[in-house]
Parts: C-alpha cells; structure tokens; sequence
C-alpha cells in the first residue's frame, strides 16, 4: 500500500510542477511605462503607500529613502505607528513635518497589524493603495508599475508581487530563501491562472473600492496574520480580479531573518492563518507538503525505483525555480536545492502542525 502511495504521490507532485510552470511567463513582461516622459506613465493613478510599523526605528532610514526615490510622479505615503516604544513616533513625525505628501497615523485603537492598516487605509488620499513592510527598500520603478498595472488591467484589481529576501548567506538565510521561493513562485503562479491564494503584504496593492467591498480585514480581525492570503482569498470570493506581477522591476526585495527563533517563530505564525483558508487552498497545500514527503520517502521505501522518482522531480523543482529565477531576474537558491527541499518540506509540516494546534497569542 505504501508503495503505491508514493507512486501516486510522484504523479502529484509532477502535476503541481507543471501546473506551477504553466503559470510563469515564458518571457520576461513587456515595460509597462517609462519615467522619462511617457504619457501613460504620467496619466497613470496617484497611488498612496502605507505601512503599519512597530519599534522599526532602525529599519526606517532605508524604507524611507526608497520610496522617495520612486518614479512615480504621484505618491503619498502613510505611515501608521502601531504603539511602538522606541524611537519610531518622533522619528516618523520629524521627517513627515517636512514632507507634505507623507502623514504619519498614530494608531491607539487594538494593536495589531490589521488594525494599524485599518487605520492607514483609513488616512489614504488616494483610491489606489500599496503596501509594504519596514523591513523592505522597493526598487524605484515599484509604484510606477504597479500603477501602470492597475490603468492598464482594472483599477479594482488586487495586484500580487514578489518579495524575496537580498543575498542570503548563511546556512539559516538560505534555508528562509529557498521557502520564501517557493512561497512566491506558488502565489504568482496561482494569480496567474486566475486561482489566487495568496499573498506578500510587502508587495500588494489594490483600491479602496476593493477594501470597502470585501469589507477590510474585519472577517479574520482577530488572527495575527493573514492581512495578505485572507484578504485575497475574500477578494477572489467576491470576484474581484487578482493579478501577478511578474515585472522584475516590482520586485521588493526583503531582509533575510536574523534569527532561527525569530523565523520558526514567523512560520508558526503564518501557517497558524491556515486554519482560516478557504477548503481549495487548504486542500491542495497538504496535498503537496503531503506527497512532497512521501516522495522524499520513496529511496528508503522503493529503493532504486524511489530514487529514481526523487531524481525527476528535483529536476522538474529546479527547472521550475530557473524559469522563474529568469522572469523576476533574481538569484534563486539552486545550489543545494535539493538540501534545502528536503528540509523545507519538513519544517513547513511541522511548523503548520504546531501552528494549527497551539497558534501563537502574540506577534513576537
């Protein structure tokens, strides 16, 4: 019986691969505006960033050079200071003194990252809104494409981007790599066949209009994550369109985790949100952590037979990560990928276990 199951679980796993790879673009997306006096780029929305933050006063320097720097011609910004209790307040309020288009928010309702983005979303002066984390520097052109996205698709759309983590060095960082791959090439590929599930609150943006029609993030209020896959998941039941963006030049690129607490920690946060997805999503991801496993299992069952089968859906994981490594045109973790497989796959059932027995109280 065991044998035939990790047979069956090959099958599965090679139709996920090639359902993901169906999904990825064969060629890079075509510009979608230019800075330099395109006239749809200047006709493009205004758009507002906001970002709800707590104790980042470090991290703030970076985020805010960043997205002053973007080429957007119209961008707001809205920061919403989530009781934090370093120098965070007098930081945001010193330089939003001097910046017009920048308002700061100091957020005394619950604590929490929905809340805080309640009351963000809330502040916004524009219809069109984006968000990101403050631990993240988005490239310049971030806001011009996503604008350009929304005119040229549907301003009521949810647009998905990527968000990996910049040059991951130790043993720790690429492990966090290779899972935040994989997290994103599942996300982007979902969007693109029009099934999203998912995505990175560092990289999405979507309107007003979509906010107040799902009614925010009211449904999941009270769990720690899911301000990104469960507001998708609304979004796409209430049959707002959500779009991949596959532009390289949206990527947002994040830091790496400091600490394997802090990251296990993270993990067990985000598949704690499991408990709340939709019956779909929730199905086809322990389908394929489940026969992930069990392919990994089929040399000890199987033996040469099993090896065999493991061999071909490496080959089929790295082919995938290359094609993607080529569209967002970023270093993906192929060098010991099969190492970083293995140990991906048991740590997310593992971390999903505990998350779903014991779900973390508190966001640190």
């Amino acid at each position: 019986m065991i044998e035939v199951l990790c047979v069956g679980a090959f099958f599965v796993q090679a139709g996920y691969l090639a359902w993901l790879l169906a999904g990825i673009p064969t060629h890079p997306p075509a510009s979608v505006g230019d800075a330099n006096g395109d006239a749809s780029f200047e006709a493009a929305p205004p758009i507002t960033v906001v970002v709800a933050l707590r104790d980042e006063q470090d991290q703030l320097p970076a985020l805010a050079q960043a997205l002053r720097a973007q080429t957007h011609p119209s961008v707001h910004i809205v920061w919403v200071n989530d009781h934090s209790t370093d120098g965070t307040a007098r930081w945001l309020d010193t330089q939003a003194a001097l910046r017009p288009r920048e308002q700061v928010v100091h957020h005394s309702g619950p604590p929490g990252k929905k809340h805080a983005l309640n009351a963000g979303i809330q502040a916004a002066s524009t219809e069109v809104l984006a968000f990101t984390d403050a631990d993240c520097t988005p490239p310049p052109h971030w806001l011009a494409v996503l604008a350009q996205c929304h005119m040229h698709t549907d301003q009521s759309a949810v647009l998905i981007g990527a968000s990996l983590p910049a040059e991951p060095r130790g043993v720790l960082q690429r492990l966090a790599g290779y899972e935040t791959w994989t997290a994103n090439i599942a996300m982007l590929a979902a969007a693109q066949h029009g099934t999203a599930y998912m995505a990175v609150g560092r990289n999405l943006s979507y309107s007003t209009s979509v906010y107040e029609c799902v009614d925010g993030h009211q449904a999941h209020a009270h769990l720690l994550s899911g301000d990104d896959d469960l507001f998708v998941q609304a979004a796409r039941h209430a049959g707002v369109p959500c779009r991949a963006v596959w532009d390289a030049r949206a990527h947002v690129p994040t830091k790496s985790p400091r600490s394997w607490r802090r990251w296990l920690r993270a993990q067990r946060r985000h598949t704690s949100t499991g408990r709340a997805y939709a019956t779909g999503p929730a199905l086809h991801l322990t389908a394929y952590y489940a026969s992930a496993l069990l392919v990994w299992g089929a040399p000890l069952i199987l033996g040469p037979m099993g090896a065999g089968l493991l061999a071909l859906r490496t080959i089929g994981v790295v082919h995938v990560m290359s094609r993607a490594e080529a569209i967002l045109q970023q270093p993906s973790p192929l060098l010991l990928a099969p190492l970083w497989d293995a140990a991906h796959t048991v740590l997310r059932i593992g971390t999903a276990a505990v998350g779903f027995i014991a779900p973390p109280e508190k966001w640190t």
